[in-house]
């Protein structure tokens, strides 16, 4: 008590006033899963999301952090204990595979999450995305009603649920035609050598297989736009015109896509939107509780057609 009073003495004479301090911000991270293989990790899909993270996060007085990590660590690591020592009350899933465990742990522990696109199936009410297969759909069979039959399909996305309705569409579009689906078109990252580095090796890579079939394909389609420069850019290498005798098309639209030589079809996701909406679910499963869930997860895409096709 005599020292508690000394310091309050000498503190009146210094006109020192004890600082509030403020209740605790919350911190939303953007959890990236990543491949064991080498990848762009800031793609137009991760900028764009990060970006759509940031417009709520800015708005909303939160934090932003950003953990990436491979699908293999994250499985087998304690994430909720490293999440916790960095301030961490709720994550955004990025590139979740179907098959991610690490749900499960969320799930025992109510801790608040959202999935962006693709998730394991423990996340469908908090899966934000699009109308994938649908889009899909419609790309192929813009692509047929161009007169191509032949029509390479390059999946970098098998291990994701998104993906998987991506497949879908572009398998229905095939049927509804009466195309006969043929597994040499059909280019899964599986089957990538380990001397690819990125997307863009990807489709350069493959493009060049593609054209060495006995009968080729005249129509492409991409799932994102680094893997469509790097097949365009094969194509362009190998004699072939874009579009007057291939065609080619692509999810995302980053910028540069609409000043390519040609320009590109490519079919646009509003990603930014999508992310900012599920960092709004985030920041509300904290404040209102784990099981609260969003009155809409779906948000619409749209086909933009352009030269290459």
């Amino acid at each position: 008590m005599k020292l508690r009073k000394i310091v309050r003495q000498r503190a009146d004479e210094l006109n020192f006033t004890l600082r509030k301090f403020e209740p605790r911000v919350n911190n939303i991270c953007a959890l990236i899963e990543t491949s064991n293989k080498s990848e762009e990790f800031l793609s137009y899909f991760i900028n764009e999301t990060l970006a759509g993270m940031w417009d709520y996060c800015k708005n909303n007085d939160l934090e932003l952090s950003i953990y990436s990590e491979t699908f293999d660590r994250l499985n087998s690591c304690d994430l909720l204990r490293i999440l916790g020592r960095r301030g961490i009350n709720g994550v955004v899933t990025i590139n979740a595979r179907q098959k991610s465990d690490y749900f499960k742990s969320f799930h025992d522990q109510k801790f608040p999450y959202a999935s962006l696109m693709t998730g394991s199936v423990k996340a469908t009410p908090w899966t934000f995305q699009t109308n994938s297969k649908e889009l899909c759909f419609h790309a192929t069979q813009h692509l047929i009603q161009r007169g191509h039959t032949r029509i390479a399909y390059l999946d970098t996305l098998s291990d994701f649920s998104a993906g998987t309705d991506r497949m879908k569409g572009y398998l229905h579009a095939l049927q509804k035609n009466r195309i006969s689906e043929d597994s040499n078109l059909i280019i899964k990252l599986s089957l990538a050598p380990t001397k690819l580095k990125d997307g863009y090796d990807f489709g350069s890579y493959f493009v060049e297989k593609l054209l060495s079939l006995s009968s080729p394909p005249t129509a492409f389609i991409t799932m994102n736009n680094e893997v469509a420069i790097g097949a365009l850019h094969q194509l362009k290498a190998s004699g072939i015109s874009v579009p007057e005798k291939a065609a080619l098309l692509s999810f995302d639209d980053a910028r540069f896509c609409e000043f390519a030589t040609p320009p590109m079809s490519t079919v646009h996701i509003p990603y930014r939107k999508i992310a900012s909406a599920a960092a709004a679910c985030v920041h509300q499963r904290i404040e209102k509780g784990f099981s609260f869930v969003p009155t809409t997860t779906l948000f619409p895409g749209e086909l933009l057609l352009r030269k290459s096709t």
